[in-house]
C-alpha cells in the first residue's frame, strides 16, 4: 500500500483497509473497564442489533472477523477495532439528498466518530474530492499529519449518490506522532528524494520496448510527501511524477505517471508503481 499518502484518488483508497490501534474507553461504564470500538457500537446499535458473520469469498483477510447490522458490513481486527466498513446493497435509504461539500464532511465525521470514538477532526488535515459522474460522487479523506507534515495515516470515505456512507476504511497511526527515533535518522531530503525517484523510473524504463522522455522535467508535475510506513516501521517519501512522455514510436506519444517510494533514512527505492 505504497500510495495512500500522497493523492487522495480511488486508484489508491480503496485497498486501504488496515488501522492502527486505538485503547478506547466506554464514558459510562460503571466499572471503568476499557471497551473496543465494536463493543461501543454493539451497545449503542445505530443501524440495528450486530451479528457475526462468515467471511464473504472477497474478503482479503480471513484473519479478520466480520460483523454486520441492518445497513453495514464491518471488518474488525482481533481485539475489537475496526478496521473498515462497507455499506449493504439492502440497506435502507434514510434521506436521498445531493450534499454540499461541508455536509459531505459532516456526514463522514459523524461516521467515523461511530466507529473511531477518539477521533478529533482539529488533529487531521482533510481533501474532499467531488465527481458527478461517479456513483460515489463524494470522497473524504482526513489525513493525520504532525507539525513537520509528515504523513501518519488516512481515514478514506466514499459517499453514495444517495448521501450515505457507501465505504470507510481507516490507516492511522497516532501512536507515532511523537516517536523521535522515527524521524532523528532521516537523512535524504526531498530534493534527494525526487533525484532518486527519476534514477529509478530511468532504470525501469530501460528494461520496457518503448522510450521515456525524463528529460523534458518542466513538462512534469513531481509532487514528494513523508509518511509513516508501517510495512517497514519507518518514516518513507514517496514521490509522484505525472505527465511523463511515453514514446511507443516516432508517430504516437502517451504519457505515463510514476509512484515511487522511498526510504528517508536509506535512499533505498522501496517501490515504483506506474500508473496512467
Amino acid at each position: 500500500m505504497r500510495a495512500k499518502t500522497l493523492k487522495a484518488s480511488i486508484c489508491f483508497i480503496i485497498p486501504l483497509l488496515i488501522v492502527g490501534a486505538f485503547i478506547l474507553h466506554t464514558a459510562g461504564a460503571d466499572t471503568g473497564a476499557e471497551a473496543e470500538p465494536i463493543d461501543l457500537l454493539k451497545s449503542k446499535q445505530l443501524y440495528g442489533p450486530l451479528k457475526l458473520v462468515e467471511p464473504h469469498e472477497i474478503d482479503v483477510n480471513k484473519d479478520l472477523t466480520y460483523y454486520e447490522d441492518n445497513n453495514y458490513r464491518y471488518s474488525v481486527q482481533e481485539g475489537g477495532k475496526i478496521l473498515s466498513l462497507i455499506r449493504l446493497a439492502n440497506a435502507p435509504v434514510s434521506s436521498e439528498k445531493a450534499l454540499t461539500r461541508e455536509q459531505a464532511v459532516a456526514v463522514t465525521e459523524k461516521m467515523i466518530t461511530n466507529i473511531l470514538p477518539e477521533f478529533n477532526s482539529s488533529s487531521y488535515d482533510v481533501i474532499v474530492e467531488q465527481s458527478d459522474g461517479e456513483d460515489t460522487p463524494w470522497r473524504v479523506f482526513h489525513r493525520l499529519i504532525n507539525e513537520k507534515g509528515i504523513i501518519f495515516g488516512q481515514i478514506s470515505t466514499f459517499i453514495d449518490r444517495d448521501g450515505e456512507v457507501w465505504m470507510l476504511s481507516a490507516d492511522i497511526y497516532p501512536e507515532k506522532i511523537d516517536d523521535n527515533s522515527l524521524q532523528k535518522n532521516n537523512m535524504v531530503i526531498e530534493e534527494k528524494a525526487i533525484a532518486i525517484a527519476y534514477q529509478a523510473v530511468e532504470g525501469w524504463a530501460g528494461e520496457q520496448d518503448f522510450a521515456l522522455n525524463t528529460e523534458d522535467k518542466e513538462s512534469h508535475t513531481v509532487t514528494a510527501s513523508q509518511y509513516y510506513d508501517a510495512d517497514y516501521s519507518s518514516i518513507c517519501w514517496i514521490v509522484h511524477i505525472e505527465n511523463v512522455e511515453k514514446i511507443i514510436n516516432p508517430q504516437k506519444a502517451l504519457h505515463q505517471s510514476f509512484l515511487v517510494t522511498i526510504n528517508a533514512q536509506t535512499g533505498e527505492v522501496l517501490n515504483l508503481s506506474p500508473s496512467r
